[in-house]
């Protein structure tokens, strides 16, 4: 009995020693952490604020909170933070109440309340409440998660309380996407149960459901709306998930083992769109079933350009492949801008010298993912291969344009100097051209002094537009003044004028702009 009452006294013992250097410990692990904040070590803050929170989570994020600084890496910090200790959620909620300071830090917001409604449902609910006009709605889609991640039935029956139908259907929104996620066989059952369910069914995430077994696509079929294999607005509350690996849509061979017949076809179709950005290949071969046009051009775009970025040649080849009109041209740019994107040089040699008309949309494309890593190679090969001569005065040095408005845009010094050193002519009005749209924004008179010096006079009264266009969002009184200065011939003058009256009549209380035209060297992308 001695021995046991000893062996007793000793763990007590241990366990007083081993809780006493917790506490000493916490203090040292404070200053550690607003050290290594301060020093803008990450890293070693978190390994500190985690220490702290071993103690206490409280005083763990009542430090995180009260750091200034980089708010970015703070939220990092929360989130990791939140991570590690996720059952400490009604302590957080208690300590960013204490920091008004934060309440309109959204990202921060959300993963409070997320972290509250997991833990304790019913605190996060009534500390929404009592600051509603702070925290609602803002921050009912985080409630809703957080809610779902702990008990799904719960989440929907705290709907019910939600007066406004709107923020009452963003809710379920949230609650049924978050449990599509985390348990789609569950949702599914529940659904099939409700009188509701062609309704509650535009709410599910689709594309996030898994299932263990081919019997379960029948479910499916039967729940889907028609209209989410084509419409991809008609039921959308809030930013659409990514689609999830592993879900039903991957299991193709389930899908062409189905019986012939609408339901086949059904889920063929929404399994094709599903899986054009996870596995177009995949998508490929569901393809004989889809009969809606759209998703049928939505797959050969994406395969084409898939292949493409292994192979230009093997994606065009796919592209030429196909027989509609339509759905070549939509593949054969998809193939362009992925080799712009991914070869620019090589892009741009092929749109200068295949002689294929198709290919120069991604000239402009290819100048700019160029120039974003070396602007003035990028120029260079413009001038040295690009045509001048060729095509409108909108499409006229397209890859020039975009090259030089990229570089003046990062090293103005730079690109000015390598466009003034130019010989007159085509290449030159292109590249202060370029030089005029990278200083819009940022300097519109200057940019306006170089529009002006463009010698072809189509080009430089789209320039002066463009930059009077910019002047015009900041300033509605500059630009008319000058304008009324400027020395411009007439043609560019009454041109000129009518666009500035226009846009300042509608910025005007009350006036509508209509019939405005951006201008803009962006270029359009079928998929």
């Amino acid at each position: 009995m001695k021995i046991l009452r000893g062996f007793l006294c000793l763990a007590v013992l241990m366990a007083g020693l081993m809780l006493g250097r917790w506490i000493a410990d916490e203090p040292v692990a404070r200053t550690e952490a607003e050290r290594a904040w301060k020093q803008q070590d990450v890293e070693g803050c978190f390994k500190a604020l985690t220490r702290v929170a071993q103690t206490s989570p409280t005083h763990a994020f009542e430090l995180l909170l009260s750091l200034e600084g980089d708010e970015t890496k703070a939220i990092e910090l929360l989130q990791r933070l939140t991570k590690e200790f996720p059952d400490a959620g009604v302590e957080l909620m208690a300590v960013f109440l204490l920091h008004p300071e934060h309440y309109r830090d959204y990202t921060m917001g959300r993963e409070v309340f997320c972290g509250c409604a997991r833990a304790d449902p019913e605190r996060a609910w009534q500390a929404m409440m009592a600051h509603e006009v702070q925290f609602m709605p803002a921050f009912l889609p985080d409630i809703a998660r957080g809610m779902t991640q702990r008990a799904p039935l719960e989440a929907m029956r705290y709907a019910a309380k939600i007066p406004c139908p709107m923020h009452r259907e963003s809710f379920v929104h949230e609650v049924m996407q978050e449990w599509s996620e985390r348990d789609g066989q569950g949702l599914l059952s529940w659904l099939r149960a409700q009188p509701d369910a062609g309704k509650l069914a535009r709410h599910v995430g689709w594309f996030q459901l898994k299932i263990t077994d081919a019997a379960q696509l029948a479910a499916i079929a039967d729940l889907m709306p028609e209209s989410f294999v084509t419409d991809r607005t008609s039921f959308s509350v809030g930013l659409p998930r990514p689609l999830t690996e592993g879900a039903w849509m991957q299991h193709t061979e389930w899908l062409l083992a189905l019986p012939a017949g609408e339901k086949r076809t059904l889920l063929c179709t929404a399994a094709a769109r599903g899986l054009v950005p996870l596995d177009p290949e995949a998508a490929l071969k569901l393809l004989p079933e889809v009969k809606d046009t759209n998703v049928s051009h939505l797959v050969t775009s994406a395969v084409s350009a898939f292949r493409a970025a292994v192979s230009p040649q093997e994606g065009l080849a796919f592209a030429n492949s196909l027989t509609d009109p339509m759905e070549r041209r939509n593949a054969r740019n998809s193939v362009f801008i992925t080799w712009a994107e991914n070869d620019p040089a090589g892009a741009s040699l092929h749109a200068l010298e295949s002689g294929d008309p198709d290919a120069k949309i991604m000239l402009s494309h290819a100048g700019f993912r160029w120039a974003m890593d070396d602007p003035e190679n990028a120029c260079r090969f413009a001038l040295e291969h690009e045509k001048p001569s060729e095509g409108s005065s909108w499409s006229k040095n397209a890859m020039l344009k975009s090259a030089v408005n990229i570089w003046a845009g990062k090293e103005p010094v730079a690109a000015a100097r390598w466009a003034k050193a130019l010989p007159e002519g085509g290449a030159k009005d292109a590249a202060f051209y370029g030089v005029a749209k990278a200083l819009s924004f940022r300097q519109p008179e200057q940019s306006l002094r170089w529009a002006q010096d463009i010698q072809d006079a189509a080009m430089r009264r789209q320039a002066l537009q463009l930059c009077l266009m910019s002047w015009l969002y900041k300033d509605n009184e500059k630009p008319v003044k000058w304008l009324q200065q400027a020395s411009l011939d007439d043609e560019t003058r009454k041109a000129l004028d009518a666009y500035v009256k226009s846009r300042v009549a509608a910025a005007r209380p009350g006036q509508a702009e209509s019939n405005g035209r951006y201008i803009s060297d962006a270029i359009s992308i079928f998929r």
